[in-house]
């Protein structure tokens, strides 16, 4: 009797490591947003950073998060079991990034159309 109650309780302890992320959905989701971001950095400045190696640029991000490499991995294995999870996980970090670069884009624009703003104002008391 005994025997089959340890049984019973290191199958459910086993099955429920199984069913549960190694990292939650939210912090893969913001774990990802950090790597596309850093992989948009060293892609726009490659001489910068060109002796970045992946896995130390990315291990800085789960340093950051409070996990491994094998943890990554091993939550990366977990939700491509999961296919429609991951779908949507990523389309939310894509959704993200989306909203990021529009916000960029639009404090780029406006920065500029401020400097024009300026340099027309310049332009027009030198030559009063």
């Amino acid at each position: 009797m005994k025997r089959c109650t340890l049984l019973m309780i290191l199958g459910a302890l086993l099955l429920s490591s199984c069913s549960s992320a190694p990292i939650p959905q939210r912090t893969m989701m913001n774990i990802y947003y950090d790597m596309f971001t850093v992989d948009e950095v060293i892609r726009e400045w490659p001489d910068a950073l060109a002796a970045a190696d992946s896995l130390s640029v990315y291990g800085a991000i789960f340093d950051r998060y409070g996990y491994t490499v094998e943890d990554y991995l091993s939550a990366v294995e977990f939700y491509l079991r999961k296919p429609e999870l991951f779908a949507r996980m990523m389309k939310k970090v894509q959704t993200r990034l989306n909203k990021e670069i529009a916000e960029l884009e639009k404090q780029a624009a406006d920065t500029e159309e401020t400097e024009q703003e300026t340099d027309s104002a310049t332009d027009s008391q030198s030559f009063r």
